[in-house]
């Protein structure tokens, strides 16, 4: 459910105007950072693990940064099932050539629209936390995406739980703590 809403506000972000018109002198504008090409080398499985407090992290996938019209674009992923704790988690690291701060808006809106998103502070120049789960189910899936000018993280998780259990807010302030380390490893 989290990256169908995620595929609706990238769409729904690029709707109306050129975006490729943005102002040179805007740190916004993209073009100006290049994502980490190896990504799952730069956030090591058993960092991760300890952070999420899981038993351990195996690398699922990794897309290295590729260059296209709308700029690069990193991504890995880890996993752990077990019987009452597992972990899917999907780290992306990518670089805008358009106006970043438009194109995050854009998505922001789009899943505020969708239901409920909380802002968070103090990472990146902004950033928001959306979430999908309640108390009445034993896991969280939820994502941080953060924009830091051109550059833009996304700590996504599904399936979180530890024992059985996990709060959002437990599982908010891992992938917070995610994205921070994503920024520091980027170029």
């Amino acid at each position: 459910m989290i990256r169908a809403m995620i595929l609706v506000a990238v769409i729904a972000s690029c709707k109306g105007g050129d975006k490729s018109a943005s102002s040179a002198a805007d740190p916004s504008s993209g073009g100006s950072c290049k994502p980490s090409p190896k990504l799952c080398a730069a956030m090591p499985a058993a960092g991760l693990a300890k952070l999420f407090e899981m038993p351990e992290l195996t690398i699922e996938a990794e897309e290295n940064a590729s260059d296209s019209p709308a700029g690069t674009r990193a991504e890995c992923r880890y996993k752990h099932d077990g019987d009452n704790t597992s972990l899917h988690l999907t780290l992306i690291l990518a670089c805008s050539n358009f106006d970043a701060k438009a194109e995050f808006a854009g998505i922001k809106r789009a899943l505020t629209n969708a239901g409920a998103i909380d802002d968070v502070t103090g990472l990146g120049d902004e950033a928001f936390w959306s979430h999908s789960g309640t108390s009445t189910i034993p896991f969280v899936e939820g994502f941080i995406k953060a924009r830091k000018g051109s550059l833009v993280v996304d700590v996504l998780t599904r399936s979180y739980q530890i024992n059985g259990a996990m709060t959002s807010e437990t599982a908010k302030q891992r992938a917070i703590e995610a994205a921070k380390k994503l920024f520091a490893v980027a170029p």
